[in-house]
């Protein structure tokens, strides 16, 4: 087999074989030295075979993974999946995190949202959307840079396909935190994600890799990401939110660039109107990414009713029962859009023991005072009373 960054060819017989991919990940044919098709393939969202044309052996199929006919499974590298019943058929041996209630469900494959995920080694979904956003992001960056350095594109193919496999291991990462993520953890992350991307974009685009150049990107990304999670996440709505996402993008951007100065220039070199470029460029770029965000969110998250929720995203499991974090009575008291609560991150699965513990203190009343709990969160924002939840949920 010849490998790139995924499967390129196969070798069968003396004779080579090239794989072709959609934008999911999906072999969808092969096809010889003359370009001719040799196989065919068609899938329904989570991977079961629905036309197959096959005139050679070929075991890798559906997101690029290794095919069982024997069992009708996929190989995930640490566990089978059947994409007839949508579910690993065995337990995930992480155990997932109370901040990320989607992975508290040991069975269900990319959160029962393939469209959304992709799963490389059968414990941890990586989001697309986030991944092809920092890869569009990441590209975007480098032009703008390479454009207002004489007024002429000098970089080749290369250096823009490097530049989108970067944004896009860092957009994946970042995009696996939970919304009630930390400034700390999250520049943690983009530390660590950059790394990462910053090595595969030197290997695509110039075949060597500079350690130094690699520590100062993920610094600079560091900073960035740390700068815009500051005052937690983007509220608001409509215009209001975009001007948000554009704010926090000009600051990421201006003090990212100016990190990335400092640490590869002479102070006397430092040139604030590259500084400001930067700003401009991350205003934009967020703005953009923040509201195609929202939309995806909007549209492949939320429901209009706890039913289709829980169609969605399966059985919490034996014995336990699905707890809003937000609670449904919200919807009315602080005017909260039904899809915002019911939602997959807005859900946790909880024996019926820790579900009556939770739902009698939002009933209790509050010492001195005569209102209960729930009524005392009425019109606080939905980020606030989201942590709230979570922090009552991390003391059970």
């Amino acid at each position: 087999n010849t490998y790139g960054l995924e499967l390129l060819a196969r070798k069968q017989d003396e004779t080579k074989h090239y794989y072709i991919y959609n934008g999911h990940g999906d072999v969808t044919s092969l096809v010889d030295t003359a370009n001719t098709k040799v196989n065919t393939y068609e899938y329904d969202e989570f991977g079961k075979t629905t036309t197959q044309t096959e005139t050679i052996e070929n075991p890798y199929q559906y997101a690029g993974y290794y095919y069982d006919k024997e069992t009708s499974n996929y190989y995930l590298q640490s566990r089978y999946y059947n994409p007839s019943i949508q579910r690993f058929i065995s337990e995930d041996t992480v155990r997932g995190s109370i901040d990320d209630p989607l992975s508290l469900n040991l069975y269900t494959y990319t959160h029962n949202n393939p469209l959304k995920y992709v799963d490389p080694n059968g414990h941890i979904p990586i989001p697309l959307i986030t991944g092809l956003v920092g890869g569009i992001v990441n590209t975007t960056i480098n032009f703008v840079g390479d454009l207002l350095d004489d007024g002429q594109i000098n970089k080749g193919w290369r250096s823009y396909a490097g530049s989108f496999v970067e944004g896009g291991i860092i957009g994946a990462g970042l995009g696996l935190l939970g919304p009630g993520a930390g400034t700390l953890k999250i520049m943690g992350t983009a530390f660590g994600a950059d790394l990462l991307g910053n090595t595969s974009n030197q290997l695509i685009s110039t075949g060597q890799v500079d350690f130094k150049q690699t520590l100062v990107s993920a610094t600079t990304t560091m900073v960035g990401a740390g700068v815009f999670s500051l005052g937690g996440p983007v509220q608001g709505k409509g215009m209001d939110k975009i001007l948000d996402y554009a704010f926090r993008g000009f600051n990421a951007g201006s003090l990212g660039n100016a990190t990335n100065q400092l640490l590869t220039k002479d102070i006397k070199d430092f040139n604030p109107m590259e500084t400001l470029i930067s700003g401009g460029t991350g205003s934009v770029v967020a703005s953009i990414a923040g509201a195609f965000g929202d939309k995806t969110i909007k549209e492949e998250d939320g429901f209009d009713s706890f039913y289709k929720l829980k169609k969605a995203i399966g059985n919490p499991g034996k014995g336990k029962q699905w707890h809003h974090i937000v609670e449904q009575s919200q919807i009315k008291k602080s005017g909260f859009d039904a899809k915002l609560i019911k939602n997959r991150k807005n859900v946790v699965a909880l024996t019926t023991e820790e579900h009556r513990k939770v739902s009698s203190f939002y009933s209790s009343l509050i010492p001195g005072k005569k209102i209960t709990v729930r009524e005392s969160l009425k019109g606080k924002s939905y980020i606030k009373q989201y942590k709230y939840g979570m922090d009552k949920l991390k003391k059970l």
